[in-house]
């Protein structure tokens, strides 16, 4: 899954973009590292379809990513697919729809399916497009009232006790 930054990042220092390039594909590879080998290959329709949704999630994100074909069964999803797949798992899950399923708990394309059905429904929610553009109303704060009491600490006072007098009752 190639990614496209746009014309509309500035062009950085090339020493800055290739650290920045290692950067991503270190991170890529961890995390494909979490996903688990597939008991079998995966069927290309399931992947296709899968990175067709992460790129409509991704372009909430003012990400142009373009997903890449597979026509062959795929032996391990793409280190950045992954990495795409685990921030959008991280902004769904801050949003309060976590995707059903982990990274670490992919298995079968069945899983891959629910994760595609799960990034369609993000794609189309209008609140979460307006959370990733931090329009979310926040939750009005309320002024909470506290009411101290302050007291004197407890005086002893001095009983005349007549320990004799009681005893003689």
């Amino acid at each position: 899954m190639p990614f496209d930054a746009g014309p509309s990042m500035p062009i950085p220092d090339p020493q800055l973009e290739g650290l920045a390039a290692d950067t991503d594909r270190a991170l890529g590879e961890a995390l494909s590292a979490v996903v688990p080998a597939p008991m079998k290959p995966y069927n290309a329709k399931v992947v296709n379809s899968l990175g067709e949704a992460l790129a409509e999630v991704l372009a909430l994100f003012d990400m142009s990513v373009e997903a890449e074909k597979y026509t062959g069964p795929v032996e391990a999803l793409d280190p950045d697919l992954v990495r795409f797949l685990g921030m959008v798992s991280a902004a769904a899950e801050d949003f309060g729809k976590p995707l059903p399923i982990r990274l670490e708990e992919i298995r079968d394309e069945a899983a891959l399916t629910r994760i595609t059905a799960a990034l369609r429904d993000l794609a189309a929610d209008e609140d979460f497009r307006e959370f990733l553009n931090g329009e979310a109303e926040a939750e009005p704060m309320t002024e909470t009232e506290v009411a101290v009491e302050v007291t004197a600490p407890p005086v002893a006072v001095e009983e005349d006790f007549d320990f004799a007098g009681r005893m003689r009752r």
